[in-house]
């Protein structure tokens, strides 16, 4: 059975470009007064219009050519939980290498200077919730059902695995908008696609994206809660 369904390429690159816009305004943003629910909105917004609107171009498109449905949510199979809660500590542990090395070098600027981390640092509340919430449990589903699911599956339906994962890895870096920190992203990129490609199941980089930002989200926290961020 294939492993991916037939998406528009619609659904990626206007998704891509939403994403990236609502990066690069945010990030812009913290250059001037910060207003936590307005900045997390530019980050929010793009993301949830961009699935609406692939959404509605999907559901007219297979009403047009009557396309068969292809599930990409197929049970994982036996004994692949572990590596897939494997794989997202090793690409957070890497990312935590990465920063380390970084602030190393460059000080905590830097890392300061990320987009998300004026949003954490400022906001509280019910503000704060919805923030880690979805950075912790929807994202992860979002763009696993894009990059891995739709971008990544139909290079690998078509013969081309390896391309896939790394067009679709660099992509996923991409919309991030945080370029000293790209490598983690890619890596991460990488690593969903070799999950989706050896299970066949998007659950399994779903898992392991979902292990990698809970973790991250709870770090932060923690080190906000301690005043280090």
């Amino acid at each position: 059975m294939p492993i991916t369904a037939s998406y528009p390429d619609l659904f990626g690159s206007g998704y891509a470009g939403l994403g990236y816009w609502g990066g690069r305004q945010t990030s812009k943003q913290t250059e001037s007064a910060f207003d936590p629910r307005r900045d997390m909105s530019l980050f929010l917004l793009p993301q949830g219009f961009g699935m609406l609107a692939a959404a509605v171009f999907r559901f007219y498109r297979r009403r047009l050519n009557r396309e068969p449905k292809i599930v990409l949510f197929q049970p994982l199979p036996p004994g692949s939980l572990k590596l897939c809660v494997g794989g997202g500590l090793a690409v957070l542990f890497s990312g935590a290498l990465q920063g380390l090395l970084l602030k190393a070098v460059f000080g905590d600027e830097l890392l300061d200077a990320a987009p998300l981390s004026d949003l954490f640092r400022t906001a509280s509340g019910a503000t704060l919730a919805l923030l880690g919430g979805y950075a912790a449990l929807v994202a992860p589903v979002i763009e696993e059902i894009l990059f891995r699911g739709a971008m990544f599956g139909r290079f690998a339906a078509a013969g081309h695995p390896k391309l896939g994962a790394v067009v679709s890895a660099a992509l996923f870096s991409v919309i991030h908008g945080y370029p000293p920190m790209a490598l983690h992203y890619f890596l991460l990129g990488l690593m969903g696609a070799w999950l989706f490609y050896r299970t066949r199941s998007l659950w399994a980089p779903i898992l392991a994206h979902l292990t990698l930002n809970s973790l991250a989200v709870v770090m932060v926290l923690a080190a906000k809660s301690a005043g280090q961020l």
